[in-house]
Formats: C-alpha cells, structure tokens, sequence
C-alpha cells in the first residue's frame, strides 16, 4: 500500500476539553471555532454525523450505540471534561421532521436537544465518569 502523507502528529493521546456531537454540515466550522475560543477549549474531539444529535434521539439502535460508543471513547481515551450536543436551524436531516412537528425550528431543537441530553446522562450515568457529562450547546442559526 501507498502512504498518501506523513504525519508530523505526535504519536502520544491527548487530553480533550470537550466532546463535540454536531452535524457535518460544513458551514457552521468558523461558529465551532469561535465557541470553542469563548469556552476556552482548546482541544475538542469532534464526533461528527449527518443530523447531529438526531442519531442519538431517533436512530436505530445500533445508530444510537455507535454515537455513544464514539463518546465513550472519548471519554475513555481522552479524558474529556464537557459534552456539547449541537444543532442548527434549516438541517436537510431533520427537516422533514421538524416540518411535520408543527413547531418552530427554534422549539423543535429544544425538544430534540433535551431528549438528547437525557439519553447522553443516562449514559454517561452508566459511565466511570459520569461527572464529566456537562455542558450543552445548540447552535440554532
């Protein structure tokens, strides 16, 4: 096999500040970039999936194991201190759903970030360090 780059990365794990759960929707990268200045994170592992947090709330199962298996691993490797859950308005992933719940975006992402949180806290709950599963975020812009 062909090396496509080299990589000057250490080779030693890090510490992270936080776990970041968000969309791959490209355009919010320069918002994750300055709430991560605001914070005062300065590393962040990013777990990054179509709907952000939407995998969590109405995945398949094994949808939802994957996410919280990602977290853990974090958590485990990295020895993260925060969880920021994101979500933003307009998401082509949650767009039908939101459409047919007959609320604002703005309402319909407090509704999914919450049932979010929850189920983030009863994992973490299950998890050597559960003390960690702090902070949210939702970026509705």
């Amino acid at each position: 096999m062909k090396k496509l780059a080299e990589s000057k990365s250490k080779k030693d794990h890090y510490v992270a500040d936080a776990a970041y759960v968000a969309c791959l929707d490209q355009r919010f990268n320069n918002d994750h970039e300055s709430f991560k200045q605001k914070r005062g994170f300065k590393v962040i592992d990013p777990v990054t999936i179509a709907g952000g947090v939407m995998k969590i709330v109405h995945g398949k199962k094994e949808d939802d194991n994957d996410v919280l298996s990602d977290l853990a691993a974090v958590l485990n490797f990295h020895k993260v201190k925060h969880i920021v859950l994101q979500a933003h308005e307009g998401c082509a992933a949650y767009s039908d759903m939101q459409a047919k719940s007959g609320l604002s975006w703005s309402d319909f992402l407090d509704r999914e970030l919450t049932h979010a949180r929850a189920i983030v806290d009863a994992y973490c709950n299950s998890h050597p360090n559960a003390k960690i599963c702090k902070e949210y975020w939702a970026d509705q812009g």
